[in-house]
């Protein structure tokens, strides 16, 4: 289940009722499989890649540690969850990526990288393509704007026939808190994103002049 930025393993009844959170926190379950009373579940963090875990009467025990060596000799960006709200007052949620040996002092050029969907949502996975630009130096930004999961549905639909104008206004107002924060350049901007990320990037630089890069994936756009 996709909640807030994490996602958790959880049970409900077939009514609809008695919603109950099994495994919790900032995680990120990708998949699992049901075996008599077990679980297994495929679950990462923000600073650790995915691992295979066996969860069985209340106990959550760990099988493997895929990449454990190499992630104790090479530096990780540090991962912040953040929220403000966007130009209507609308709460929104994202998380922000910082160089490992990230100055408070400093301004750092900031990359804006969209996720695909709309209907998806970034949450405390261990996500390489940031870790990759936060080890060039860069601080990289990953929102959850309007038509993200994780949020209600309310908020999930509010894009429906209507891409490219609040979610525009949600990563926008992303860019604006990373600045006021004081560690992102306003001069050093870039947007970017695969899918609906390339799309929702094709809508921003035609609506501002303030990124001085964009990359659109797997996108689509008038010519």
């Amino acid at each position: 289940m996709e909640e807030s930025g994490t996602s958790v393993l959880a049970s409900i009844s077939t009514n609809g009722k008695n919603l109950k959170r099994v495994i919790k926190g900032d995680i990120s379950i990708n998949d699992y499989d049901i075996h008599e009373e077990n679980v297994a579940v495929l679950m990462g963090k923000s600073n650790r890649s995915n691992n295979l875990y066996v969860f069985a009467k209340d106990n959550l025990r760990e099988l493997t540690k895929v990449n454990d060596d190499l992630l104790t000799i090479i530096k990780i960006a540090s991962v912040e969850k953040i929220n403000y709200k966007s130009t209507d007052g609308t709460p929104i949620e994202g998380f922000v990526v910082k160089p490992s040996d990230f100055d408070s002092s400093k301004a750092y050029p900031t990359i804006l990288w969209i996720h695909g969907g709309p209907t998806s949502q970034y949450d405390f996975s261990f996500h390489t393509t940031a870790q990759l630009y936060a080890a060039k130096g860069y601080v990289v930004l990953l929102i959850n704007p309007r038509g993200s999961t994780g949020y209600g549905q309310a908020f999930c639909q509010a894009l429906f026939a209507d891409w490219g104008n609040l979610d525009y206004q949600d990563v926008m107002a992303g860019v604006d808190y990373a600045i006021d924060q004081g560690y992102t350049d306003s001069e050093k901007l870039a947007v970017g994103g695969w899918s609906y990320g390339g799309i929702l990037t094709n809508y921003t630089i035609t609506k501002t002049q303030r990124f001085k890069a964009a990359l659109s994936g797997a996108s689509e756009a008038l010519y």
